[in-house]
């Protein structure tokens, strides 16, 4: 539906801004590989803060729409590539195709209320809650983009997922050892397996069907960007 505004698909390199926060919106882009993160904007890099990750066939930006310039710094955390889809090229499609317009209103109310619905599942959960509730969605995540979802490439850094969580980096290295003592999974660097997916959503409070929902709500797509050659 797409695929007539989507831009040529362009190579960014670790470490790469894709926009920085306070600069004008102009654009939603979406991963075709690789990872990218949205963090708060700081003077020191060290204290920033990742709001969100976005993996394969998932779409961002969404944020900038509101205010006409991008709310936090979007960084390239593996080699990716991407593709642009300019915000005036979609709007004027959208005047002419009531469909894109609603198909852009479903892939923003998506992508909301899956952060709504992971948020608010760790609000206030413990480190082994958190933890597991990370795992068990980064695999829905990875299955919905065709990798595997029981061997997960982990796209943070301890430290960085300790800062995505409310953790500080110890209780994640800690929390990790625990799953792995009671064979939930195994874990080394950023690669882990899941062994035991029943007894992880059981840990995290909620059923099984996490693979899908959060406690036992529908977790609906996390933005994903159907339509387009570059899903």
């Amino acid at each position: 539906m797409f695929d007539a505004i989507v831009e040529r698909p362009t190579p960014f390199p670790r470490g790469r801004h894709v926009f920085r926060a306070g600069t004008p919106f102009t654009s939603l882009y979406v991963v075709r590989s690789g990872v990218v993160a949205t963090r708060t904007a700081q003077d020191r890099p060290a204290i920033a803060r990742v709001t969100n990750f976005y993996l394969p066939g998932e779409i961002f930006g969404f944020v900038g729409i509101c205010e006409s310039q991008y709310q936090n710094d979007a960084i390239v955390l593996e080699r990716a590539t991407l593709c642009e889809i300019p915000f005036d090229a979609l709007q004027t499609l959208s005047a002419s195709l009531p469909a894109v317009q609603q198909r852009l209103a479903q892939l923003m109310s998506r992508m909301v209320a899956h952060q709504e619905l992971f948020h608010n599942a760790i609000t206030g959960g413990t480190a082994i809650e958190r933890v597991a509730l990370f795992v068990l969605d980064l695999a829905r995540r990875r299955g919905k983009a065709g990798l595997s979802s029981s061997d997960l490439r982990i796209p943070l850094s301890r430290k960085e997922m300790g800062n995505f969580l409310g953790l500080a980096l110890e209780t994640v290295s800690r929390t990790l050892a625990r799953l792995t003592e009671e064979q939930l999974i195994t874990a080394s660097r950023r690669h882990i397996r899941i062994l035991d997916r029943t007894g992880l959503a059981r840990l995290a409070g909620c059923e099984e069907a996490m693979t899908t929902g959060l406690n036992g709500r529908q977790m609906t797509s996390g933005g994903r960007a159907e339509g387009t050659s570059c899903a």
